[in-house]
């Protein structure tokens, strides 16, 4: 409930300095207790990092004004350039490569309207991602 609390008025449209303070105020008993609800294994930096979260909010804004999912997302694109642990910079480098010279390489070909149609849903979900 104190992390829920915390959390879910750090997430408002709009926030007061009461429920900002009352956000730290559940975030800290939360910090506090984590360890005994949890075990002293789960008192880790990211459960202290917890308690300045209304400071970011009150210098940012609403924390869903703030997301590091896209961030998150392109560390995964960047993970699929990569096939192994070996020449791992060579491979991302080659894998941008193709993928920029593609397209180019598509629309100077002549091919059938199947071909076309097959080769744009393959890209369709980096095209339409960014």
């Amino acid at each position: 409930m104190l992390l829920s609390g915390g959390v879910f008025r750090l997430l408002k449209k709009s926030i007061s300095q009461d429920e900002l303070q009352e956000a730290h105020a559940y975030l800290k008993l939360f910090v506090a207790q984590a360890p005994v609800f949890y075990g002293l294994k789960f008192q880790t930096f990211n459960v202290h990092q917890l308690l300045h979260l209304p400071e970011v909010v009150r210098d940012l804004g609403p924390l869903w004004s703030n997301s590091c999912f896209p961030f998150e997302d392109y560390n995964g694109d960047l993970r699929d350039l990569f096939h192994g642990t070996r020449n791992v910079d060579g491979q991302i480098v080659t894998a941008v490569s193709i993928i920029q010279k593609l397209p180019e390489i598509a629309r100077s070909m002549d091919t059938s309207p199947e071909v076309k149609a097959g080769y744009e849903h393959l890209t369709s979900k980096r095209s339409h991602a960014r």
